[in-house]
């Protein structure tokens, strides 16, 4: 089985076996292939993400959530963005590029509290603005943001949040823990 074909035909896969067999090494390996890179430091830029899950993960960590932030002398909440959406949102602007989203230990969180509503959309058969969904905060996503450096820029997922399709997920999980 090619497992490089596997990920292009559906988008995503896990790799599963006994600890310490080079699960994640391999899913590295795989993503340097579809990035086109020979070198496992090229692929710390914005087209390679790594996260472990673990019990206490959630959805505001993954997706989106209202996050406590100081402003002046009150504390007020902000909706900010998760790693995974962030990441989409990086995929969106280089479509001509693989992003490989690499869930290490994927099996040790709760899915169902990690992923909320985007099982649908990560399906291989709902990536792109036709698997759009509305999040949990849909209503508190601005049609502009702007970046660390104070520009202006439009947000894709102003009118619902999908998985782009240049977008591949590889999760790694023990035997032992399924």
């Amino acid at each position: 089985l090619n497992l490089i074909t596997a990920l292009k035909e559906n988008h995503n896969i896990i790799l599963h076996g006994a600890p310490g067999t080079g699960k994640t090494y391999l899913a590295k390996e795989i993503s340097k292939a579809m990035c086109g890179v020979n070198d496992i430091k090229k692929l710390e830029d914005n087209q390679f993400k790594m996260v472990q899950f673990h019990p206490s993960y959630d959805y505001t960590d993954f997706v989106e959530g209202l996050r406590p932030r100081q402003v002046n002398d009150n504390i007020v909440f902000k909706r900010e963005n998760g790693i995974f959406k962030e990441f989409c949102k990086e995929a969106v602007k280089s479509k001509d590029k693989n992003f490989i989203f690499l869930i290490d230990e994927i099996n040790r969180g709760d899915m169902s509290k990690i992923f909320g509503e985007l099982f649908f959309a990560i399906d291989p058969g709902y990536r792109g603005e036709k698997g759009k969904i509305d999040t949990q905060y849909q209503n508190l996503v601005a049609a502009q943001y702007k970046d660390e450096n104070g520009v202006l820029h439009d947000d894709p997922f102003h009118k619902g949040f999908y998985v782009p399709d240049n977008v591949y997920i590889i999760g790694t999980m023990n035997d032992i823990d399924r």
